[in-house]
Order: structure tokens, then sequence, then C-alpha cells
């Protein structure tokens, strides 16, 4: 584990202490530290339309050549900067020219190139609406304000942009293909370990989200095109995430009769009270993975004399606690060093001394928290009353939810599921999206979306509902499970209605609830279809199970994920039925449920969905096998559950199909129909009074024909009583 010097130092982690060579030069003795200035007008929030002042740049940029000396002369070697320059929409609404800052500074920007610093864009998505608002809620806009930033660059340094860090921090998956495609080397604009939040500052108008980071690794790597939280291991090119550096803080909690600590990451500012950003550094020295050390600084900061002072004295610290064993460098160069020193790092990161159990028990969170993630070694950081880095934060200790959306051709309606989830009172920790088989351009509306989790798609061939929610499940973080079908919608209190009785009950496994029941169109059609229904929750017998369709639809429903996957998940040899088959299943292993008769979800019935295929009733005959398996007839208490009241709820349903398609003549389902409505009779009990009439219905179109004329006749004369025997 790692130690810290007396005196607050911390010894540089294991992997810097041993001289190895690496790859054009670079070994992992020399760490790459880059600090970037942010060039941007002094207000951060503009006045209106028209220029503001940048009297932060013009004191800064004087003073530049002595802070390049002094970085360079503790470093031991010479010293550059990276610049990102506001090119954006909101420049040439209030300057009268996007890149108006370049052109203005020409003289200082052409001295700080030719002392080797590097240029990139720092665009932010303000948008002016009568007043300035950051618009991050429009991927759109967001799209427009980066390209603005992209074209303003080349046209000014002419050359195509090589470095982004977007304004407040903000990114999505749309943002790092955009600039991937666009040739950029190097993005600069994460901050790892925070919470997604509304806007940077509380007293200004935003749309959307700041993404939530907290899932983000600390090193250097190149995004995934379908997560820009995820590294692809499989990526040898393209666009680089460097993150600035993250921080470690602390709260001590009872738990018992010790206290145990929780840890919680906070950017590492260079403007942070020495003492803390030197417990932080020295933390961050010792982290498992140090590629690299990135700061960020905006230009105005000078203009406060009391952070500024913080931000010389922690540069200071940076080459006192590093000795020499850095260098600071640009953005691009500082990555390339980066990556090399990962790859070797892949290779010599030795396995803790203690094993991860018994780590993880040293933490409030478990393997959740980021003290065990960072690998922090508490005896030598000794966390007393006091010390810089304590606080008195009390960290959720709420089961995480993560939120599961299946998705099969489903572009009609998905989108408005995915905002169902975003609109949350009480959102969930992630939301995953399993793409079964639908084209990839369905999805790419996500990679833009603006929302306070990540949101992570999978692609998979296609397999069938069940077997994508199984996925989901095997690829959430959270305790607890939400599924949503993709055509349905939450209400906004679904989540945290259905979520808080997991707070107080450790051994519940099923949470759901009633729901409306609303057209293709979104019209509603039925109110508390449950309650309308006259469908009794939750179920208290085995008989009350499988005598009648229960009804309760993974789109109303949040389950204990390890209960689940005790459980089997669902059957994924069903495609239709297998959310009463996990009912039925979990009701059989004693499984506490809970119901709550609010209806919290909007359910969609229409013709192309799933219960309406083939393949869906195909699935009752399998489940109703399952059944007769599984469910055994209890002859010394005279329960026959299969014949008295499997068999009679299947043969019903297949008449309601069957019926349906000779009203529609749509004459090859109900072929398929009657062959159900066949299989189904032959198990009855009364199987040989009702083979006779089956036999009408053997002919759909004749059948057709004996059902107009039926409709017709009076009450008393009809052949059978069943007033579901109509056309439809």
């Amino acid at each position: 584990m790692y130690r810290l010097w007396a005196g607050g130092h911390s010894v540089v982690s294991r992997a810097i202490q041993q001289p190895r060579p690496g790859g054009s030069g670079i070994s992992l003795d020399t760490i790459p530290v880059v600090l970037c200035f942010d060039v941007e007008p002094d207000a951060r929030a503009l006045r209106g339309r028209v220029p503001e002042p940048l009297a932060g740049f013009e004191r800064l940029a004087p003073l530049v050549p002595a802070l390049r000396d002094r970085l360079a002369a503790g470093a031991g070697s010479p010293a550059a900067l990276t610049w990102c320059v506001r090119i954006d929409p909101q420049i040439a609404e209030a300057f009268g020219s996007a890149t108006w800052l370049v052109t203005k500074y020409e003289r200082e920007f052409a001295e700080f190139r030719s002392s080797g610093d590097e240029f990139g864009i720092h665009p932010h998505s303000w948008r002016w609406q009568g007043r300035w608002v950051s618009d991050e809620a429009d991927p759109e806009w967001v799209a427009h304000c980066i390209a603005v930033g992209l074209d303003g660059y080349l046209d000014a340094f002419g050359q195509p942009c090589r470095v982004h860090k977007h304004g407040d921090s903000f990114i999505s998956t749309a943002v790092t293909r955009q600039l991937e495609d666009a040739g950029v080397a190097v993005d600069l604009s994460i901050e790892p370990g925070l919470p997604a939040s509304r806007g940077l500052m509380p007293n200004e108008e935003t749309t959307g989200w700041l993404p939530d980071t907290t899932a983000v690794p600390s090193h250097v790597y190149r995004p995934s095109r379908h997560d820009f939280r995820s590294p692809d291991p499989d990526r040898s090119d393209g666009l680089v995430l460097m993150p600035l550096t993250p921080g470690l803080t602390f709260s001590m909690h009872r738990s018992g009769e010790r206290l145990v600590p929780a840890g919680a990451y906070q950017p590492l500012s260079l403007w942070l009270d020495p003492s803390m950003f030197r417990e932080m550094l020295a933390l961050r020295l010792a982290a498992p993975t140090l590629t690299h050390l990135a700061f960020a600084v905006r230009t105005d900061t000078i203009l406060s004399g009391d952070l500024w002072s913080a931000v010389d004295a922690n540069l200071a610290e940076v080459a006192v606690q590093l000795s020499g064993r850095h260098r600071w460098c640009t953005a691009t160069s500082g990555t390339d060093s980066a990556l090399a020193s990962l790859r070797l790092l892949e290779g010599l990161i030795e396995e803790p001394a203690n094993p991860p159990e018994a780590r993880a028990r040293l933490w409030l969170r478990g393997r959740l928290d980021p003290g065990f993630d960072e690998e922090v070694d508490l005896d030598a950081l000794d966390l007393r009353d006091g010390h810089p880095l304590l606080n008195q934060t009390t960290p959720s200790l709420s089961p995480r939810v993560s939120a599961i959306v299946p998705v099969h051709r489903g572009s009609r309606y998905v989108r408005a599921a995915v905002e169902s989830v975003i609109h949350q009172t009480e959102p969930p920790d992630e939301l995953i999206v399993i793409n079964d088989g639908s084209p990839e351009s369905d999805l790419d509306f996500l990679h833009g979306i603006s929302a306070p989790f990540p949101i992570r798609v999978v692609h998979q061939s296609n397999a069938g509902q069940a077997a994508a929610r199984n996925r989901g499940a095997r690829e959430a973080t959270g305790e607890l499970l939400a599924f949503l079908d993709q055509d349905d919608v939450w209400h906004p209190q679904h989540l945290a209605i259905l979520s808080r009785p997991f707070h107080r009950d450790a051994s519940l496994v099923w949470s759901y609830s009633d729901f409306d029941e609303i057209d293709a169109d979104g019209q509603l059609v039925t109110r508390s279809f449950l309650h309308e229904r006259g469908l009794t929750h939750p179920k208290r017998t085995l008989a009350s199970c499988v005598e009648r369709d229960l009804m309760v639809i993974p789109s109303a429903s949040v389950l204990r994920r390890d209960a689940f996957e005790l459980l089997g998940g669902y059957d994924e040899a069903l495609r239709g039925y297998e959310d009463d088959d996990l009912y039925v299943r979990a009701f059989r292993s004693g499984s506490e449920f809970v119901f709550d008769r609010g209806a919290l979800t909007s359910y969609r019935v229409h013709k192309g969905g799933d219960s309406a295929s083939r393949r869906f009733a195909e699935s009752r005959i399998q489940f109703s096998r399952k059944l007769q398996a599984t469910v055994p007839d209890d002859r010394r208490t005279g329960r026959y559950y299969f014949h008295d009241l499997v068999v009679p709820r299947f043969f019903a349903v297949s008449l309601g199909d069957y019926l349906l398609a000779v009203s529609e003549k749509d004459w090859t389902a109900a072929r398929s129909a009657f062959e159900d409505l066949r299989y189904f009779g032959q198990l009855r009990r009364d199987r040989l009074r009702i083979g006779w009439k089956l036999a009408f219905l053997r002919s759909p179109r004749l059948f057709r024909q004996l059902l107009r004329v039926h409709d017709h006749v009076p009450g008393l004369l009809r052949l059978t009583k069943n007033r579901a025997v109509r056309l439809r």
C-alpha cells in the first residue's frame, strides 16, 4: 500500500518510483503535467449582447514569461502551456465575430506559440433567448457551438483544431463523436467523479444537465463510440480524453461500534486552499493508475488576489511533491506521454496486499466508495479531527437504481420512454439501453441527450425481450433493477415511490404498481387498469397467480438485483408471458412483494406490440407446459391448478385471439389461433362437450358468416351465452 511522508508530502506512486524505459524516450519517471488557461471574458454570464472586458487575460499575459520560467525551474525542463480560447456563438453575438478574441490578442498569442504553447477551443453552449441560456439540452445546438469553434479556429489559426475543452465541463457521446470526426486529438472537458448537475452555477438559467462522471476513469483513454465514459481498449487512434485531475475528500460515519470513512471526489483545482491541495495532490500521486496531471484555470482568476495566490502556491507544490519527476507540456504532447505510461502501467501495477473484500469493509460504501477504488491507505492517511480533507458531508446510502430499456425497432416510441426516465423526481443512477437487433441509427439520439445519469447503449443480435432484459441486468451496477419497455412511459414519481420500500425492508424482492393503459398515440384508454379490471395485488395464493393474466408488467416494477439473479432472470425461451413466469417463480420461492395502488406507468397497447404477435401466442403454450411441469396438482387438498385454472384461462385467451383474427379477416392468424384452441380444448375436463363447438370454428371464413348472423339473433335464441363470441 501507499505511505505518506511525515509533513504531508507523498511518495509518488509505485509506478514512478522505479526507473523504466518507455517508448520514444518516454519513461514513467516523468509525469506529464498540463496547465490549460481558458481565455474568456471576465464575466461568466454576459449581461447582454454586448462585449465584456478581458481584464484577466490582459493582466495575465505579461506575467506568463515569469510563470513559465518558474515552472521550468521546478521541473528542470522547458515548460509549455495550453490556451483554450472562447470561439462560439455567444462570442459572435456579443463581440461581432466568433474569432474576436484571437484577432484582438494576435500578438500575445503569437508570442505564446513561439514559446512552444498550444491553442485549442473552449466553446460554451450559451444561447440568446432574450437573455443568455446555457442550452445543453439541445444536442443540435451544442453541435453547432462546437462547429462554430472548429471552423473559427481553422479560419483564425490556418490549421485544424487539435484540442477542445467545452464550457462548464459539458461532454456527451455525441460531442466526442463530433470531435473525433473533425480530427480533434485531445479533449480536456471531463472532471471525473462528479454527479450530474443542473448547470454550473445555481443562479444561472440552463437547460439539460451537466453529465454524471462518477464512473469516468481519471487516466487518459480513448472513448467508446457508444459511451464517452467507457474506454475502448481495442482502439489505437482517434480522440483521447484527458480528464482534469480529481482529488478526494472524506467524511466519517458511525457503523455499529466503529467510525467508517466515506470518500468523495472533487476537482483538484489550483485555487483550492493550499493545505487541502497539498493533501489531495499527495493522494493523487499515489493513485494506482496515475498517468498525468491536468489543471485548468480561467484567465480572470488572476483578478482575485487570494485565488491567484493559491494558484501560485499550488503550482509550486506540484514541483515540491514531484521533485523534478515531471514536465509541463501541452495537451497533445502530454497525452502521448500519458498513453505510453498507461500501457506500461497495465503490466506493472501489483495487486494490493490486502484482498479486495477486506479493503471494501473499511469503507462506508464498500467497493462503490472512491476511497476503495483509489486504494487509499487509511493507516497512513490518519483522518483525525482537523485533517484538511475531512468534511461533514453525508453520502447517500440508498440502493443504487439501474433503469433498463430493451429496444427492438422501437424508434417511434423509445424517445418518449427515455424522456420519462430523465424526468423522474428521483432519477436512477444509470440508464442501460439494450439494442436488441435494431439499426444503430435508431438510437443515435441517445448519444447527445442531456440526462442526470449516465446512459449506456449495449448492442446485441436480436434475442427477444427477455434476453434483452437479462442482458441489461448483467450490465447493471445498481442494487435495484427498474425495467421499462420501449413503448411505455413512467410517470414522474414512478421510481421515487417504487424504490422507497427497499430502503425500509432488506428482504423485499419486488415492488410494483397499477398502471394506466394508453393507445398508440399516447391517449388514455383505461385509468388504473388493474383496479378497473378487478385484479387484486399482491397475490397471496398460488391459485391466484395462475388463474388469469397477472398483468404485473415489467414497466411497473422494481426488483432487487441479487434476488432477480437467484431466480434466473426472465426465461429467454419465452417471447411472451415471461413476466408472469418470473412472478410465479418469485412467489413460489417465498419472495416478498409490495404493491402500490397508484398508477405510476402508462402501458401502451398497439398493434405492433409484442402481445399482438404470433410468437406471443406460441409462448402461451410454452408457458402452459412449464406450469404443468412446475406447478403440480395437489390431490390431497383438491387443488388442480393446471386443468382447473391454467387450461380454462388460456383457452379463453386463445378464443379471443381467434375472434379478433376472424373479425379482421386475418385468416392465417385465425387458423393459428384455432390450433391453439384445439390444443387447450383437448386438455379441458369438458373436452367432449367443447369438441363439437370447435367444429364450427374449423373454417374461419364460414364462422365469420355465422357470427354476422349470430350477432343479430335475439339473446334467448343464440347458440352460446358467451358474450365474447361476437365480431369485433
